[in-house]
């Protein structure tokens, strides 16, 4: 057994996730218990230069008593660990599978204090009666020996026709390796073989094979594949799937790489159709990425077989990457993945396109701004990325691959995979590293005065850690209130190409109308030199021009603006920001509001309104 198989037995059986706690130390993990958070593994992997390999060891809480009831050569006192409880495991000797499965459950158990016991050996006790067997009635009499179909048989007797049949009939359990090579000769022997005899009993078995089977469940376990190549799902212990799953893996039944994977995403969906075990399915999602990205495939080929619905961690980061070039749906969709909250604001509503459009302006000009000051936004709330070891198909029985090239594969802008000397290693940003505070100061930030600027929803409580974005997100909406008053503005489009025809056209009419005495009158005005036709500009104290005092001088009689306005191609919100914002200097408050697009003048400054406006002209 290895260590990673150690840590997908604690992801499959209980969902527990390796957990890499310090980044100075990359060879130490942590398996905690996920209701009382107490350590039930220290997973330890370091590299051995002189070998070339990594030296596997592990310190496991599962009773200091074990050593002393069940010595084996792979336990001994804990590695680093100093409480009472711990033992040690060298898995450079070969330790039994299940016997380490188990203790890795009665460590569960303690840590969960429960207080039983998961008995690791239990003979049967002795007879008080002897040995003397009961003799049946009849001499005569056997019990019938169940049939054992011909090609059963002949795939049981493939150990001992195995080129080293001694490698697999020893005592000791089979390596991972040899378990593997022995399973593809045998599954490869069966891949044709279709049986009619249903599945009885249970079956719990860690990486199961055909070898962990009786005649009578490896008939049931054949009748069920029949019936799952069909598409038809029937009720089988979770061990037998796996087997299913390990023979796609390997390439039996299937007929070429690609055909494995249609496969694989078929059995997948059949199994996610009938409630099957979610860590199962898990699995099987993963065995398909990595298995394409071992073989070559390429993305979107992998990507087909894929059930995603909400993208993944590495995905959402490689929209953030782009931030400039990922459409506004894209943006808000990483971000509504990365926090919840944002996806439940009426500024992102699937309606409100003009609150969609202004955020994702907010965001992008946030980061460009960031960008120009010579901090990168990106990498403070995601982090650098990092290079580790990346074991594909370890929770598998798969046969081991021969030497492979050196060779990567992209798999977006923020995950790559690549192959060094034969061991893969991947590339990419761990979730550790995510700075979700600094994030959620910004999306607070711009939500808050999204939702102020454009009125709508229940208005947020300003929070301090924003304060390092408003700046950039003020200059955004600062921006989109001109462009929103230069659109108001009524456009006149004057064709000049038209002019002159026109100015030739009057002039005919106008000389065949006149006589000539007029029209030498009009010869000598024509060589006056013309007066200037530019008037004197309109001088004023107040910052207003002519259409807003008449607006002022209206509310002051208590007449409706509305119509004028409308004359004038105005919005009456838009005016009155104007007013409001020319005015605050000399009042110090606002003094028109908008209601209903109407505008009524505060009763409290109407006086100085009044008294402003003496004098001046419209």
């Amino acid at each position: 057994m290895e260590l990673d198989e150690l840590a997908a037995y604690a992801l499959r059986r209980y969902h527990i996730q390796e957990q890499h706690k310090w980044a100075d130390f990359p060879g130490l993990s942590v398996l905690l218990h996920p209701k009382t958070g107490m350590w039930i593994a220290l997973l330890m992997r370091q590299y051995d230069s002189a070998t070339g390999e990594f030296i596997e060891r592990c310190d496991l809480r599962c009773g200091s008593e074990i050593l002393s009831e069940h010595p084996q050569p792979f336990l001994s006192s804990p590695f680093r660990m100093k409480k009472d409880g711990w033992v040690g495991l060298d898995f450079a000797s070969s330790p039994d599978s299940v016997f380490v499965c188990r203790l890795f459950d009665q460590a569960y158990t303690r840590c969960e204090g429960n207080g039983y016991t998961i008995v690791l050996n239990d003979p049967a006790p002795a007879s008080s009666h002897g040995s003397t067997s009961l003799p049946f009635q009849s001499a005569a009499y056997s019990p019938p020996r169940e049939f054992t179909p011909p090609k059963i048989a002949e795939m049981r007797r493939m150990i001992s026709g195995t080129p080293n049949p001694s490698r697999y009939e020893s005592s000791r359990p089979l390596s991972r390796n040899m378990k593997a090579e022995l399973f593809v000769r045998q599954a490869e022997f069966m891949k044709d073989y279709e049986d009619d005899l249903p599945w009885e009993g249970n079956f719990f078995q860690y990486f199961p094979t055909y070898s962990d089977l009786n005649v009578r469940k490896l008939r049931g376990y054949f009748s069920w594949r029949t019936k799952i190549r069909r598409g038809i799902y029937e009720a089988i212990p979770l061990s037998a799937q796996y087997i299913y799953a390990y023979e796609l893996l390997n390439g039996i039944g299937a007929s070429d790489m690609e055909d494995r994977l249609r496969q694989l995403a078929a059995f997948y969906a059949l199994l996610k159709e009938n409630h099957a075990d979610p860590a199962f399915t898990d699995n099987l999602q993963t065995w398909i990425r990595e298995l394409g990205i071992t073989e070559g495939l390429p993305k979107e080929t992998i990507s087909k077989y894929l059930d995603s619905p909400e993208p993944d961690y590495d995905s959402i980061l490689s929209v953030l990457q782009n931030i400039s070039l990922c459409t506004d749906d894209e943006l808000i969709r990483s971000l509504c993945l990365l926090d919840s909250k944002l996806s439940r604001s009426p500024v992102l509503d699937g309606q409100n396109e003009r609150g969609r459009a202004l955020f994702s302006r907010v965001i992008r000009h946030v980061f460009e701004t960031c960008q120009k000051n010579g901090s990168d936004l990106f990498t403070i709330c995601f982090g650098l990325p990092e290079t580790l070891r990346w074991m594909p198909l370890i929770n598998a029985v798969v046969l081991g691959r021969p030497q492979e090239a050196d060779r990567s594969f992209q798999w977006n802008n923020a995950r790559v995979y690549f192959c060094t000397d034969g061991r893969w290693y991947t590339r990419g940003y761990n979730k550790k590293q995510f700075n979700r505070s600094k994030l959620q100061s910004l999306l607070h930030g711009a939500d808050l005065r999204l939702r102020r600027y454009l009125k709508t929803g229940r208005y947020l409580r300003e929070n301090p850690s924003s304060a390092w974005a408003v700046k950039p997100i003020e200059e955004v909406l600062q921006k989109d209130r001109e462009e929103q008053i230069e659109a108001a503005q009524p456009k006149i489009t004057i064709s000049l190409s038209g002019l002159d025809r026109i100015r030739r056209d009057a002039e005919i009419t106008r000389d065949s109308l006149l006589t000539e005495e007029e029209l030498s009158d009009l010869k000598k005005l024509n060589s006056e030199p013309e007066p200037s036709l530019v008037p004197a500009e309109t001088k004023t104290d107040l910052p207003l021009d002519a259409l807003q005092i008449r607006v002022l001088r209206a509310l002051l009689k208590n007449e409706s603006v509305s119509a004028m306005l409308r004359q004038q191609h105005r919005m009456p919100s838009v005016i009155a920001d104007e007013i409001n914002d020319a005015l605050m200097e000399e009042i110090g408050d606002t003094v028109i509001s908008c209601e209903n697009d109407e505008l009524y003048l505060i009763e409290d400054y109407r006086d100085d309104i009044a008294t402003l406006l003496e004098g001046e002209q419209l």
